[in-house]
């Protein structure tokens, strides 16, 4: 669980999140919605293997939404993406 800010306000939501990847002070982080995959968003990638990662319902990582954020941010760890999720987002992330 991180602390995910708003995007046009100064507030942050605890919300679970895909830390991506870590370079000192802060880690580049994924946003993770309960929201349904939008078909005009090519970032979005459904986590099938939702349970295996800790969530409590089927989610979907918003590839196209993330922010570097600090290490005091990341609250909570909830657990780990399997092999093909984690690829899904990558590929969408990095296309």
């Amino acid at each position: 669980m991180v602390l995910y800010p708003f995007d046009d306000q100064e507030l942050e939501k605890l919300r679970p999140g895909i830390i991506l990847d870590t370079q000192g002070q802060r880690s580049i982080v994924i946003k993770v919605t309960s929201h349904a995959e939008r078909a005009h968003d090519p970032g979005d990638v459904e986590i099938i293997h939702w349970q295996e990662a800790g969530l409590k319902q089927l989610s979907v990582a918003r590839c196209s939404q993330f922010v570097p954020l600090e290490h005091h941010k990341i609250k909570d760890y909830l657990g780990k993406l399997h092999d093909e999720d984690l690829l899904n987002v990558l590929g969408k992330f990095y296309r």
